[in-house]
C-alpha cells in the first residue's frame, strides 16, 4: 500500500513539473513591434521565460492527485499574463519562423493542459490523466528542441531548473 502511495505520489509530481513546462512555454512565442538582435532576442525571451518560471515554482507542487486540480487552476492565469508578455518579443527576421513554430507548439501544450489534462484530473480519470500526460511529455519535447535551436537554453527548462 505505502510503495502504491508513493508511486501516486511521484506521478502526480512529474505530471505537475510537466504542466509547469508546457503552460511556461506556452507564452515563448510572438512578435513585437520592434525587431531585436539574435542576442536581445535570446536575453529577452530567456528572461521572461526564467522570471515566468520563478513565479510558476512560488506555486509550489501538488502534493497529491486532488491538488493538481487547483494548482491547475492557479496556474492558467499566470500563463495568460506571460504570454502576453512572451509575444511581445520580436525575433530577428532570420528566426521568425521558428519562433512562430514555437508559439503553435507551446499553445498546443496549453491547449492539452487546459482542455485535456485538466478535465481529466477534475474527473478523478486516472487513465485519461496519464495518456494526456504523455502527449503533453511528446510535444514538450518537440518545443524543447524548438527552444534549444534558437538559443533558448532557459525556455527548453523544466520550471524547477529555470
Amino acid at each position: 500500500m505505502r510503495t502504491a502511495l508513493r508511486r501516486e505520489k511521484s506521478r502526480v509530481r512529474r505530471l505537475a513539473t510537466l504542466l509547469l513546462v508546457a503552460l511556461a512555454l506556452a507564452g515563448c512565442g510572438g512578435s513585437g513591434s520592434k525587431r531585436l538582435s539574435r542576442q536581445e532576442f535570446v536575453t529577452k525571451a530567456n528572461g521572461v521565460c526564467r522570471d515566468y518560471y520563478g513565479k510558476l515554482n512560488k506555486l509550489g507542487q501538488p502534493k497529491s492527485p486532488a491538488a493538481l486540480g487547483p494548482f491547475i487552476d492557479e496556474a492558467l492565469p499566470l500563463v495568460q499574463a506571460e504570454l502576453k508578455s512572451l509575444r511581445a518579443v520580436s525575433p530577428p527576421a532570420s528566426d521568425q519562423a521558428a519562433y512562430d513554430r514555437l508559439l503553435a507548439q507551446a499553445q498546443r501544450e496549453n491547449d492539452i493542459g487546459e482542455h485535456e489534462l485538466k478535465p481529466a484530473v477534475d474527473a478523478h480519470d486516472a487513465a485519461k490523466t496519464q495518456q494526456v500526460s504523455q502527449r503533453l511529455a511528446a510535444e514538450d519535447g518537440k518545443f524543447n528542441a524548438t527552444a534549444t535551436a534558437l538559443g533558448l537554453s532557459v525556455c527548453a527548462q523544466s520550471s524547477s531548473t529555470g
